[in-house]
């Protein structure tokens, strides 16, 4: 996220732990591109700092698949910083929400 006029300095690249951290949560259709646009804004040495995708099971967690034979359900999520946004993101995996 670029904004085109900030107010402020934002929180800059301090501690998720810090006074007055506010963050947004995305859903997203492809979290791989997030990453890709993360890496190549660190390579380009930009401030940016991002979590590698987690694998979560929110719901039905005792449910066990058998891998490469049932569907795996569940999201993956990933955090990313910059000096003016706090970002969470998501992508869901064979399941949906109305609405």
């Amino acid at each position: 996220m670029i904004w085109e006029k900030p107010t402020n300095d934002g929180l800059q690249m301090s501690s998720m732990k810090v006074k007055g951290n506010r963050w947004a949560t995305t859903l997203t259709a492809d979290l791989l591109n997030i990453v890709n646009h993360a890496e190549d804004a660190a390579s380009a040495n930009l401030s940016v700092k991002y979590t590698s995708p987690h694998w979560e099971i929110i719901f039905n967690k005792e449910r066990k698949p058998r891998p490469f034979v049932e569907a795996a359900v569940g999201v993956r999520e990933m955090m990313l910083l910059q000096l003016l946004s706090r970002q969470v993101f998501f992508q869901r995996f064979n399941y949906a929400f109305p609405n």
